[in-house]
């Protein structure tokens, strides 16, 4: 098989061996965000097994300090909860690291399931722990750009009157980088691109869709969230609160959340699959055979 640098395509132009492929293959696409929110929920659930088992690597060390902690923690030691803040922020840490992992293989199992082909469990994790140090390199950059990005905004907060409107509006360019740099993991696990490369392909790849891919965002997060209060709030009512069914409630929300985060996390990783695998093949001309093959 050729190297892919030698594929004509959308972002690098005519192939090595001079045919302009420009002429054939269009410019530019509208990408459909209900079809592809509707084609992500039916391949997840077609495969919701393996992708949330994937899925919930990232909040393994969460679940598992979580049921320790609800079996030692005294409520009325006060000076326990002192090291809470450093193990969250730790836990927080491996978890990002986890969910890169997650995603790089859940990617990798869409695509292989689109080409009508097979990937197990660990193959999906193989690959993409061939591919972590830069899958793990695009979410720290993505984080430290987006921390740089509101940095002048947060610092508005001091100007009085119009403090709480410039952090509001300082969401925005956020939300325009995440949409850009949403493909980038799928570019690192496809295209096997460093850091950098594979960020300014997610921007190329993302043109001229990236209020589609907002949309998308938007309408998981919300119904994302609105599940967690409406479930919040269930296991918030009854009686008086004691301080024994205070933590019994606490450690119940915890489960049921990280249900939840493993359900979105994964359904969010096969859009991102999808998303990408639907933009390359109408704006490169590439059908599932040849995107599957560009792991070969």
């Amino acid at each position: 098989m050729p190297e892919q640098e030698e594929i004509g395509t959308y972002a690098q132009g005519p192939s090595a061996g001079g045919q302009d492929l420009y002429d054939d293959m269009p410019m530019s696409y509208n990408l459909p965000a209900g079809e592809m929110m509707g084609e992500s929920i039916s391949a997840y659930f077609g495969n919701f097994f393996k992708y949330s088992l994937l899925a919930a690597l990232a909040v393994l060390p969460l679940a598992v300090w979580g049921f320790f902690l609800f079996r030692n923690v005294d409520m009325y030691d006060i000076s326990g909860f002192k090291s809470l803040g450093y193990q969250i922020t730790a836990i927080g840490i491996l978890s990002s690291f986890l969910q890169s992992i997650a995603v790089g293989a859940i990617i990798y199992g869409v695509f292989k399931k689109k080409s009508s082909q097979s990937a197990s469990f660990f193959q999906c994790l193989g690959v993409a722990l061939s591919k972590l140090h830069r899958l793990i390199g695009v979410t720290i950059v993505i984080l430290i750009a987006s921390v740089l990005i509101y940095l002048p905004f947060l610092l508005g907060a001091f100007i009085p009157i119009l403090g709480i409107l410039i952090i509001i509006g300082g969401l925005i360019p956020i939300l325009m980088f995440l949409t850009a740099s949403y493909l980038a993991p799928a570019v690192v696990v496809v295209e096997s691109k460093g850091i950098f490369e594979s960020l300014k392909r997610s921007f190329d790849l993302t043109r001229g869709n990236r209020s589609k891919i907002f949309a998308i965002l938007l309408v998981f997060g919300v119904v994302n969230k609105v599940i967690d209060y409406v479930i919040s709030t269930v296991l918030g009512g009854g009686a008086s609160p004691t301080m024994e069914s205070i933590l019994d409630q606490a450690e119940m929300s915890m489960w049921v959340n990280l249900v939840i985060t493993v359900f979105f996390a994964a359904l969010g990783a096969v859009a991102v699959a999808l998303v990408y695998h639907r933009i390359r093949s109408k704006l490169e001309g590439l059908n599932d055979l040849e995107l599957a093959a560009l792991f070969d």
